[in-house]
């Protein structure tokens, strides 16, 4: 079937029918033989279609040094080509973002090229293989906050709530469903700061993260929020802390510290009262519990001030 579009000169349909072949894993020798012979002789005086979708999903079928082979073969050919046109240059970015990809698998950082394509115009194309590319990169060299503002521009429920849960700088994250229960459980279990969860449960989590420690710290840290967004008082005893969560007294200063540093909590350490005096909490989305709790803690509060206002007029 190759050949007959290629005879006929059925471009669209050569493209297609390769794209094809490669997904059902049909007769990929002989996608291969014309990858690397007949379409290195014509594509740069053809238009190039999704024939660079072709060759990316061909490298899935080849070792890296082939794939990386084929890649840069192509990248030369239509370097020939007198037509620079939009599709051209998009061809062209597609086949360079397959090339990073090999590259950062075979020990290259490919860190430069993710940023800076991170800026450029793309076709939806370029821009939805791009993206798979930068994410699954930047989760290799563990930069999880960058993967999580990738996956939020993919919309990709799943790739957003994997790392949200490791990234040392998002927090209180919105609520996600998504069909992996377990990875699910550990989500909502640390978004609440179960930290008893979270310590049960190590080994689900070595599952899923190398990063055990770091997320237990998340949830210590998570957990210390919501109990200064539930204290009233704007006052948090240190043995309070200590005792709700199971730390060392010793520690309950550096996990405040911790927190403070992140931006999530403002205040002052009195530790000659041994308290910690909240003067701000940064914004969150909030669960149905502490809304109703929010909720109450107005309705209190408008009661005293009514009751005030009632007073003051009647003198």
């Amino acid at each position: 079937m190759l050949h007959h579009y290629l005879k006929m000169k059925q471009w669209a349909q050569l493209s297609d029918q390769c794209i094809s072949d490669i997904e059902n894993n049909k007769d990929i020798t002989s996608v291969k033989s014309f990858y690397s012979n007949e379409l290195m002789e014509i594509i740069s005086r053809i238009p190039p279609l999704d024939f660079c979708v072709g060759a990316y999903l061909l490298t899935k079928h080849m070792s890296d040094k082939e794939g990386l082979e084929l890649i840069n073969n192509l990248l030369s050919e239509i370097d020939k080509s007198m037509n620079k046109d939009m599709n051209y240059r998009a061809f062209k970015l597609y086949l360079l973002i397959s090339k990073a990809e090999i590259e950062s698998r075979m020990g290259k950082n490919i860190e430069t090229e993710m940023y800076q394509w991170l800026r450029d115009d793309m076709h939806e194309r370029e821009r939805k293989h791009y993206y798979n590319v930068a994410y699954d990169f930047f989760i290799s060299i563990k930069n999880y906050e960058e993967a999580y503002k990738i996956s939020k521009q993919m919309k990709d429920k799943y790739k957003i709530l994997y790392s949200a849960i490791v990234s040392e700088g998002i927090f209180f994250n919105e609520q996600i469903e998504i069909n992996d229960k377990k990875l699910q459980n550990i989500y909502d279990m640390l978004r609440s700061g179960n930290i008893d969860y979270i310590m049960e449960n190590k080994s689900l989590v070595l599952e899923y993260y190398a990063e055990y420690d770091e997320i237990l710290i998340k949830a210590y840290i998570i957990a210390l929020c919501n109990m200064c967004f539930n204290s009233d008082e704007r006052v948090l005893l240190f043995d309070h802390i200590s005792e709700e969560l199971k730390i060392e007294y010793k520690d309950v200063v550096n996990l405040i510290i911790k927190t403070m540093g992140l931006g999530l909590i403002e205040g002052e350490i009195d530790e000659e009262h041994n308290v910690f005096r909240i003067k701000r909490i940064r914004e969150r989305m909030l669960e149905n519990e502490e809304l109703m709790k929010l909720k109450n803690r107005y309705s209190r509060w408008r009661e005293k001030v009514s009751k005030a206002l009632n007073a003051m007029e009647n003198k």
